[in-house]
């Protein structure tokens, strides 16, 4: 299961890693300036030294606490041992013994070589000890952890707090814009505290009313041009209905019959399309008076307007009804049962087609003998598209399984 990435962890946890990593980092800077500047600090008082101080011919004289002699020889021992003698005028050696680099130093020596005008030498050196093994405090290293646990756990409470304060607004305008609909959509934005919280709501709104608008553009046009075209529709189908008696009365020619019967056909597919739309565009699905529906004879009424779908083709037709009715809406039933015969008649070029139904169960099967293009086994259509919104509405039960020539649809009006 592949986990989702939350903003809010993702960025304190990334806040969090760069503040630690900046406390790191210049708590080294700070120790190594802290070395340098103490050797500093050492190197322009040996300077003022050598040049005030005056140096006896031999042994060394100690003062303000530094070592000074024109010998090197002279200065004390652990100068001599833990230093080499410095080079050149105000040349400087230093030492530092510690165990760690965050422990304070057990000792720290530093030596200045200073050559006067007059061509005489002078030494200056100085020299701390901290050996003190007992050390009644808690060991450096541990105030350091201490302090950074105690500085990290303050910077993290200042980080959620400050995540807190942004995310809040961020929250109450995902649960405004989840309760965002046609009625309050014109509704004024409330405030989010945040000026850019702020316009992204005002973008929200704005997008959300053109989509509305724009939705209820396009439902006033189907609504207008389904019923504008149920009159001339109707006017055709009557129309060719009355031409095709005459023609059967008068015996008129076959091929004239012929066309008659696909103008009737095309008026007949209107209808039923302009039928679909209406119901596409009400959406309500349930306020519509039930009947009695004899589900087996109106099976047999669909699979005979239809049939002209398997005209010139290599298709067995099997249908197997009961008879029975049931309380249901007589319009949804045909065009629920009547877009799955349409989708079985139309994808199905050379082979069968089996219809059965048994009480409220209804089962149709198409299967192809040849391989089918994928082109021509595309999608439903937008009668199977409302299919499954009525099957929805009424709570239907209603699969669909893909099989290698065709599929098996099955549906129960419960």
């Amino acid at each position: 299961m592949k986990i989702r990435k939350s903003m809010h962890i993702y960025l304190s946890c990334f806040v969090i890693f760069i503040g630690s990593v900046t406390v790191i980092s210049f708590s080294t800077v700070a120790m190594n300036y802290f070395v340098s500047g103490l050797k500093i600090a050492f190197q322009y008082s040996m300077e003022m030294v050598a040049r005030e101080t005056t140096v006896p011919e031999h042994g060394s004289v100690n003062v303000v606490g530094f070592d000074v002699s024109a010998d090197w020889n002279a200065l004390p021992d652990i100068i001599k041992n833990t230093l080499k003698e410095p080079k050149g005028h105000l040349g400087v050696s230093k030492y530092f013994f510690r165990k760690t680099w965050y422990e304070t130093p057990r000792l720290a020596a530093y030596a200045m070589r200073y050559e006067r005008s007059d061509g005489k030498v002078i030494y200056v050196a100085r020299s701390f000890f901290h050996w003190n093994e007992i050390d009644p405090k808690p060991p450096f290293l541990i105030r350091i952890v201490v302090y950074a646990v105690i500085g990290v756990f303050v910077f993290c409470l200042c980080v959620l707090f400050l995540f807190y304060k942004i995310n809040k607004p961020v929250d109450r305008l995902i649960s405004w814009a989840k309760q965002l609909n046609s009625k309050n959509l014109t509704e004024p934005v409330p405030d989010f505290q945040y000026r850019e919280i702020n316009r992204l709501a005002d973008i929200i709104q704005s997008s959300l009313s053109s989509v509305q608008m724009t939705l209820q553009r396009e439902k006033k046009f189907l609504s207008h041009a389904s019923h504008e075209l149920r009159t001339p529709i109707s006017v055709v189908r009557s129309n060719t209905e009355l031409l095709l008696k005459l023609q059967n009365k008068n015996g008129a020619h076959e091929k004239e019959k012929q066309v008659a019967e696909r103008v009737l056909r095309a008026g007949v597919l209107m209808t039923e399309l302009c039928e679909t739309l209406l119901w596409l565009n009400r959406g309500e699905y349930k306020n519509v008076s039930q009947d009695q529906v004899e589900l087996g004879c109106t099976i047999k009424q669909l699979v005979s307007e239809l049939d002209y779908l398997l005209k010139d083709k290599s298709v067995s037709l099997s249908v197997d009804v009961m008879p029975g009715s049931l309380a249901l809406t007589p319009t949804l039933v045909r065009i629920v049962v009547g877009n799955l015969i349409r989708n079985a008649f139309q994808h199905t070029y050379s082979g069968t087609v089996y219809i059965q139904q048994r009480h409220d169960w209804v089962l149709i099967r198409n299967e192809n003998n040849e391989d089918i293009d994928e082109e021509s086994s595309l999608g439903f259509g937008l009668g199977l598209e409302l299919t499954k919104q009525i099957i929805k509405q009424y709570n239907w039960y209603y699969r669909v399984k893909e099989t290698s020539g065709g599929r098996i649809a099955i549906i129960r009006f419960c």
